[in-house]
């Protein structure tokens, strides 16, 4: 008995371990994208600029 109870709470603290690997994987995950989210928010907003200007130089032509 005292072997299955062992067995068990080992295979818990697997469970546990990969339960927090999974978890960091996704946090990390997340953080790329939000990484890669803000890289494409800022180069639009720079093509936004870039478009804006090239407008008002064209209307003052």
């Amino acid at each position: 008995m005292e072997s299955l109870a062992l067995i068990l709470r080992n295979l818990w603290l697997k469970t546990q371990t990969l339960g927090k690997l999974c978890q960091d994987f996704a946090s990390l995950l997340e953080m790329k994208i939000i990484e890669k989210l803000s890289l494409v928010l800022a180069m639009s907003r720079w093509v936004y600029l870039i478009l804006w200007t090239r407008g008002v130089l064209m209307r003052l032509k």
